[in-house]
């Protein structure tokens, strides 16, 4: 038994979230900034270059920083860093993912702003 409080997420290993889902769900956040003067952004447990591609598109004016969480994402590591404008590696996320207890960057890994 537990309560998770506002504004506080639970990692359960081995999910894969739904594309579709996800890029509505970070439409209407990017919406939200698209009349402010915030140049760039983080997004939560990216699994793919779809959806990166997608974004970069009708989203141009933000530096958006992808972020790596899962083991979805890890997967597909190499093609999000490739189409990205920038990565975060959330190793602490993705440590409780995958089980690894130090997660280090990999050397053919490039991450740039």
């Amino acid at each position: 038994d537990c309560i998770i409080k506002p504004k506080k997420g639970l990692n359960i290993p081995n999910s894969i979230y739904d594309n579709i889902e996800q890029k509505n769900i970070y439409i209407k956040y990017l919406d939200k900034f698209k009349n402010t003067k915030i140049s760039a952004v983080g997004l939560s447990f990216v699994q793919n270059k779809e959806l990166i591609i997608f974004l970069k598109k009708k989203f141009s004016k933000f530096l958006i920083i992808y972020k790596i969480e899962n083991s979805e994402g890890l997967k597909n590591a190499d093609e999000i860093c490739k189409y990205s404008d920038a990565i975060m590696i959330d190793r602490g996320d993705l440590s409780a993912e995958i089980g690894e207890p130090v997660i280090l960057p990999r050397n053919n890994w490039i991450i740039y702003l």
